[in-house]
């Protein structure tokens, strides 16, 4: 659905429909931090649920898969292949390919003070 200014209504089918499925697969800390970080990393207002389609429902395109990409691998430890990068569809996908990482992986904090002062 679009918006009267043309644009996708993003929150529409959940206005519409309601919240759609709840996480059901491991709690993790890792799992609780991308929750907690892709609605900030996206710059859209959470709760995200597992069902929601990250083409489809909230916007992303190719550069915001790269975004999310860096999330998973820098913050959560999780590395992404190029080829399965395009295979993550939903949410749910994205909390799956977390909660699969190797028991030895890690939650990150970003250095923020560190990024802040290097040079640009």
């Amino acid at each position: 659905p679009r918006g009267p200014d043309g644009a996708h209504d993003l929150g529409a089918v959940e206005r519409l429909c309601g919240p759609g499925p709840a996480w059901s697969g491991p709690d993790t800390p890792a799992t609780r931090r991308l929750l907690e970080r892709l609605p900030q990393v996206l710059e859209r207002p959470g709760p995200l649920h597992a069902g929601q389609r990250l083409e489809d429902e909230l916007g992303l395109d190719s550069l915001d898969l790269t975004v999310v990409r860096e999330l998973l691998e820098r913050e959560l430890g999780t590395r992404v292949p190029d080829d399965e990068v395009w295979r993550l569809q939903t949410v749910g996908d994205l909390l799956e390919r977390v909660a699969a990482a190797e028991p030895g992986a890690r939650v990150v904090e970003p250095d923020w003070e560190a990024r802040l002062r290097a040079p640009a």
